[in-house]
């Protein structure tokens, strides 16, 4: 009777475990953008992640994130070699200057021109609210990136 109970006890013990609800990496995953080199001619390799239904709309995402943080923030994950502090230091230059970045990263905004992808290979995490995560290699032309923000005078 005791070897029967502990037996039940066992089989209960696996299908419950068996029953837990599926997890996605995607929600525990760091979605920050990361350095991964720096070319010679000032241009910096990152990895950059964005999100989207489709693969277009989280390249996009990805692109324009990745310019924020050189931007604004920095990039402090990966490689030691990219430039760790921001690009414009003004505080709230995005707020201050709101029309001008509207328009830089529009659809059809000059963002476009500092940004390349270098892998067309996309690494894929399911996110929780049915969207996709895409991550992206792309090529950062921070020259010039900061000429032009010294020619429209944000710099």
């Amino acid at each position: 009777m005791k070897t029967r109970t502990i037996l039940y006890m066992a089989i209960l013990a696996v299908v419950l475990l068996a029953c837990k609800p599926k997890e996605y990496i995607a929600g525990h995953y760091n979605y920050d953008t990361e350095c991964l080199g720096k070319n010679l001619d000032g241009s910096q390799l990152v990895k950059t992640w964005g999100t989207g239904m489709d693969v277009k709309e989280a390249r996009e995402n990805a692109f324009k994130e990745a310019l924020r943080d050189v931007m604004f923030k920095g990039i402090r994950n990966g490689s030691d070699e990219c430039k760790v502090s921001p690009m414009i230091t003004e505080v709230n230059a995005m707020e201050r200057h709101e029309d001008y970045f509207n328009g830089f990263f529009s659809d059809r905004g000059d963002y476009r021109d500092f940004i390349e992808e270098q892998n067309k290979k996309s690494f894929k995490n399911e996110d929780s609210n049915k969207k996709q995560a895409y991550g992206f290699i792309v090529l950062i032309d921070m020259q010039g990136l900061k000429s032009h923000l010294q020619q429209d005078q944000i710099l």
